[in-house]
């Protein structure tokens, strides 16, 4: 394609549809590619391929007990498996950029947020395909990363943690600390230190473009830590690589609940689950090994354990244990796409 000048950030960009620094993308409100043979959408910038207007009941058993799943629900699992299988192809990219240009603390404050928001951007242009395919017109890149980061930010709040720990180090420094060693574990320790502080944030507001500015801002003050105290912070950060790009790769898979929030707001009628039945579902797996529960009822409460939401892990584990790995199970298995319990990329967080 011909040489073009990104409207967001003013790169100049050579043979591709891309920005390789932002992720904008020269065909904004492109409806990709749909091939008619085989009824399916290739976005245009995504590796997103959508199944368009399939869905359909499916049939499932376990143990002779038969349920239905309605199409409202094969097509919330199509999405699902959709934005799963193009979060496992951007999180390869970020990963490969990470180890091209993360490799200290000041890098990672450089680079983490770019990298992040280059394939999200990826991701959102896949959605705006999907929207306009299925009738949606009035939806913007902006306007979907909008919603993007109320739903899912947990890149940013990695961000934001380290933001609080460079604060923190300073305020250390100033007052004169004689040991940072001492200080660290306290800080960033494992379970309920770092590690589980950035698990811990649920509900950190996801950062605006002003707000991206001020912590970008803050972060001049990094370069106030001593050499020694940068090395560490990077060290312990460095440990937790996998962790990070595990968070990141679930925010691109919470693609999914970003294209389902829209669509059901324009009336879309999409299969969610229900606290309710949820929990009904969590008291019956406590008591379904119980020596006095009816062992003719088990294949039928399993059915309803799994239809509560068959995309949470623990229901579908529960299943397995109770069950075993059956042919049956197997199905359902596969259906969902619950055919790895060890991968969190393949089963969710």
């Amino acid at each position: 394609m011909s040489t073009w000048q990104c409207p967001r950030c003013n790169v100049m960009i050579y043979d591709e549809d891309i920005c390789p620094n932002c992720g904008y993308t020269s065909n904004q409100y492109g409806v990709g590619v749909y091939n008619p043979e085989n009824n399916t959408l290739q976005s245009t910038n995504s590796a997103i391929i959508y199944q368009y207007n399939q869905y359909k009941e499916k049939r499932l058993s376990i143990d002779g007990f038969e349920f239905t799943v309605s199409p409202r629900m094969d097509e919330a699992n199509a999405y699902r498996l959709m934005f799963r299988n193009a979060a496992n192809f951007y999180i390869y990219k970020a990963t490969q950029d990470y180890v091209n240009y993360v490799h200290d603390i000041d890098t990672f404050f450089n680079y983490h947020l770019q990298i992040y928001e280059r394939y999200q951007n990826c991701i959102c242009q896949g959605i705006l395909d999907v929207l306009i395919c299925d009738g949606i017109y009035t939806e913007t890149i902006d306007s979907i990363r909008a919603l993007y980061d109320q739903i899912s930010h947990g890149s940013v709040d990695i961000y934001n943690h380290m933001v609080d720990a460079v604060d923190e180090l300073l305020n250390v420094n100033v007052q004169k600390a004689s040991d940072f060693a001492d200080y660290v574990p306290e800080f960033f320790g494992y379970g309920s230190g770092f590690l589980g502080a950035i698990k811990g944030i649920a509900t950190a507001a996801a950062l605006n473009a002003a707000g991206t500015a001020i912590v970008k801002a803050k972060f001049v003050r990094a370069y106030k830590l001593t050499p020694a105290q940068r090395r560490q912070v990077w060290a312990l950060l460095e440990r937790e690589t996998k962790f990070v790009m595990d968070v990141m790769h679930n925010d691109f898979w919470n693609g999914y609940l970003v294209l389902e929030g829209i669509k059901s707001r324009y009336g879309w009628d999409i299969w969610l689950p229900n606290e309710n039945d949820s929990e009904i579902a969590r008291r019956i797996i406590q008591n379904i090994n119980n020596p006095n529960f009816p062992r003719e009822r088990v294949p039928e409460m399993m059915a309803r354990i799994i239809m509560a939401n068959p995309f949470d892990k623990r229901f579908q584990y529960a299943l397995y244990q109770t069950i075993g790995l059956t042919d049956e199970v197997k199905e359902i298995y596969r259906y969902f796409g619950f055919d790895d319990f060890s991968n969190s990329r393949n089963v969710g967080h």
